[in-house]
């Protein structure tokens, strides 16, 4: 790839697209016969003409794509082979709605696999979204279940149409990001305590409805006692902690919570956790 954006194929088009944007706008305000909310016009329209700057870019990016330079194959690391172009969907946080756009498609003939060189390079997941459209369907979708998720913080707030599926997808995508990075001890940013030092292990659960039924949600908190530090003469606030959540049983939580201590606590001679009192993955006992 020459350049990562080609700005002169999207160049003649932007006049065309801001001509656009003021007859819209100008006949929505006829229409309605009032000059009331004609931001809401002149945003709604600027997105949508910056959605075709956006592909206009695109497709300029993929024409500077070199097919007599294939990329190497990601598994065997041989030179793959151009077979033709591909179109594939694009979703960004400029509108949300799915845009066909080109890219060269290169196969490996040793390993049978291909890729859409310029999809890979924009990072875009699955479902054609950005990496920032995804970051924001996924925030939309902790606050709020799917469905007013979609309809209301990101319709209505951002102006991006993504549907509640669509936002259901993502989360389930970052929560399975979000388990192996439990799994691997590498959720929180933890340091090993003094031998002196407390560390704390708060459990509660919470009943939440999730896929179309109630699920007991049970959470841990660890945190060290130096952690919790006065910020008034009335509240104090933890600046270092680790969450652990599953809808498991407390046979579940349990191993999760033995295997994070190990990134907090000083271990013994025997590599296990330095703890005061029984313990085991199963069944802890605290002193």
């Amino acid at each position: 790839m020459n350049s990562l954006l080609q700005v002169d194929a999207a160049a003649n088009l932007a006049p065309q697209l801001f001509n656009r944007v003021l007859q819209n706008v100008a006949r929505r305000t006829e229409q309605r016969g009032h000059l009331r909310s004609p931001d809401a016009d002149v945003r709604e329209e600027m997105l949508r003409a910056s959605e075709g700057l956006l592909v206009a870019l695109c497709e300029g990016a993929s024409l500077s794509i070199d097919r007599e330079e294939p990329p190497a194959c990601a598994h065997c690391r041989q030179p793959m082979v151009f077979k033709q172009n591909r179109d594939f969907i694009l979703r960004s946080t400029l509108t949300g709605e799915p845009a066909n756009v080109p890219s060269p498609y290169f196969f490996c003939e040793n390993c049978h696999k291909g890729c859409l060189v310029l999809r890979d390079a924009l990072g875009v997941n699955r479902d054609g979204m950005t990496e920032s459209l995804a970051a924001k369907v996924g925030f939309a979708g902790t606050v709020e279940p799917y469905e007013p998720a979609s309809s209301t913080l990101l319709r209505e707030l951002a102006g991006v149409n993504v549907s509640g599926t669509k936002v259901h997808s993502v989360c389930q995508q970052f929560g399975a990001m979000a388990e192996s990075l439990i799994e691997r001890g590498q959720a929180a940013d933890v340091r090993r305590v003094a031998p002196n030092e407390t560390v704390y292990v708060m459990v509660d659960g919470s009943m939440l409805h999730m896929d179309g039924d109630w699920h007991e949600v049970k959470v841990a908190i660890i945190f060290a006692g130096s952690d919790r530090v006065a910020v008034s003469k009335h509240r104090a606030e933890l600046v270092k902690r680790q969450g652990l959540v599953t809808r498991g049983t407390r046979e579940v939580l349990g191993p999760m919570i033995y295997e994070a201590l190990r990134s907090w606590l000083p271990l013994n001679r025997w590599g296990e956790p330095a703890i005061r009192g029984r313990v085991s993955p199963h069944r802890m006992v605290y002193l």
